[in-house]
Formats: C-alpha cells, sequence, structure tokens
C-alpha cells in the first residue's frame, strides 16, 4: 500500500536522501525482500531479546489509584527477569558539506516536494525556535505559505511544514503538492519566503500570535487522558524529564523576533539543503 502512495514514497525517498549512514534513512516497516525472509525463529528471538522488563517504561493517566497501579504492574511482571541489554550503537550522521536535489519522474497527477535542511537533536535549545519557525511558514491556513501559494497565487494545492527531532539530528521540511506547470514558480516562492525569514525580521503581532498557536496546541493535545499519556510518555523518551514539553513550551514563550532569523540564519543554509 506504502508504494502506491506517492506521498508516502516520496517522504521515503527524501530520508533516503538526507541520510547516508543514519538508520533514519530507512522505513520503519522495513523492507519486503527482509520481511519475506523472517522466520518465526526470528521474530522469537528478537522478542526475547527487546521486550523485557527493563526495556520498558508504563504510563497511566486517569482517575487511578496509584499503589493499585503499582500493585498490577508488579504482578504482572512477576515472572518476567531482567536481561543483559547488548548496546545499541547507532551510526553518527556526518554533516552534509553540500545540498542535495534528486528529481524523479513517475505516474502520478500532481508533482510531491519536499524541501528540508538538517537541525539539531530534540534536546537542542534551538528546537523550540524552529517550532516557531515551522508555524509562521506552513502551519495552518493563516502561515505565510498557505496564504501566499495556496490562497493568493493559486500555484500549490497543498502545502505545509514540519519539524523531525528525535534523539539524533533530524531535519526540518516544507511539503508541498504542486501541479506540473507550477512547479518551478512554487518552489522559487517557498525558497523566496525562506529568505524572507532571514533578512526581515518577524513583527511583534505576527510572533505572539503563533506563539498563542503553540500554547494552544499544546493544551488541546492534552484534553483527553490518551493525549496526557502520550506527551508524558513523548517527554519521557526524548528526554527523561516528564516535564519536557511544558519546558519547551516555555522556552517557546520567550523566542524573540531576533531568534527567529538567527535561527533560520543559521541552519537553512544551502549546503545543509536537501530537495526532493
Amino acid at each position: 500500500m506504502g508504494e502506491d502512495d506517492p506521498d508516502r514514497r516520496s517522504s521515503r525517498r527524501l530520508f533516503e536522501i538526507a541520510y547516508r549512514v543514519s538508520p533514519y534513512r530507512h522505513p520503519v516497516i522495513g523492507y519486503k525482500s527482509i520481511f519475506e525472509k523472517f522466520t518465526r525463529a526470528d521474530l522469537l528471538s528478537y522478542y526475547k531479546q527487546r521486550y523485557v522488563p527493563n526495556n520498558l517504561f508504563f504510563v497511566v493517566v486517569g482517575d487511578i489509584n496509584p499503589e493499585e497501579v503499582k500493585e498490577q504492574i508488579k504482578q504482572a511482571f512477576a515472572d518476567s527477569c531482567r536481561i543483559a541489554l547488548a548496546p545499541e550503537i547507532l551510526p553518527f550522521e556526518p554533516v552534509q558539506v553540500g545540498p542535495r536535489r534528486v528529481e524523479e519522474e513517475g505516474n502520478v497527477e500532481l508533482c510531491y516536494t519536499h524541501l528540508a535542511w538538517h537541525i539539531p537533536s530534540a534536546l537542542h535549545s534551538d528546537i523550540p525556535g524552529l517550532g516557531v519557525v515551522s508555524a509562521i511558514l506552513g502551519s495552518g491556513r493563516s502561515s505565510r505559505l498557505f496564504r501566499r501559494l495556496r490562497e493568493q497565487q493559486g500555484i500549490v494545492q497543498k502545502i505545509d511544514s514540519w519539524i523531525y527531532a528525535p534523539g539524533e539530528q533530524g531535519l526540518f521540511g516544507i511539503s508541498a503538492e504542486i501541479e506540473a506547470d507550477k512547479y518551478s514558480k512554487a518552489i522559487e516562492e517557498i525558497y523566496h519566503q525562506v529568505e524572507i525569514l532571514k533578512e526581515e525580521l518577524v513583527s511583534e503581532e505576527e510572533l505572539e500570535k503563533i506563539k498563542k498557536q503553540c500554547v494552544a496546541a499544546l493544551y488541546a493535545s492534552r484534553k483527553t487522558m490518551s493525549g496526557q499519556a502520550l506527551d508524558l510518555g513523548s517527554s519521557w523518551l526524548a528526554a527523561q524529564d516528564l516535564n519536557f514539553s511544558e519546558l519547551s513550551l516555555e522556552r517557546i514563550r520567550t523566542v524573540t523576533s531576533e531568534d527567529v532569523r538567527r535561527i533560520v540564519r543559521t541552519w537553512f543554509r544551502e549546503e545543509n539543503s536537501v530537495h526532493y
């Protein structure tokens, strides 16, 4: 199904191009050629090695009795023993020293394109500011890229921005669906909007609006018990800090217009870019 979806295919190719040695270049679902070779013994071996008590954490949210929950977990794992975990040594992606551009033809109705730049890990102090940049450029109908390219010029069918900030080097991306005859103009305008952020300071009015959107989005995600659990689990997974998302929110509140310009100039360099 993924191979038949041009959006998924283009996203997969972006990561293959952006990462040369990091495992982030591989699709999470894996490869068909490898999957077809799996045996039952392979699956059981992996399960026994990784699905062990000292390699997991629980997040429980709601109207609960903590002591009862602890006892339930204790009983559930009474017969499960800790085992020694083999260290996971992941290769670190080398710094990109030149722009990467790849174009491929396919039997699709629209052009699916991604413009991306390497960014630091989730713990870096610039990540909250990059979140603000993403909101300015491509988060929602009031963002600059949507208003300029979709509503005013009509040169894209869809456009948004996103951040992939895992444990190591991540990506800031702008993704768009474009009609073939409008492709060149759309790409030119996307880069132009990025250059504007490098040269001109964001107004205080726009910056405050973006900050309020970021705060509202986080609080909206916590309206449900599952949302609160996801927030706590993600914070622990990223930083081993249950308050990590709240800390990030506080940092977003302190981002200035000068910070936005500095961050765009620092990370959105041509030699650090990937375009598929």
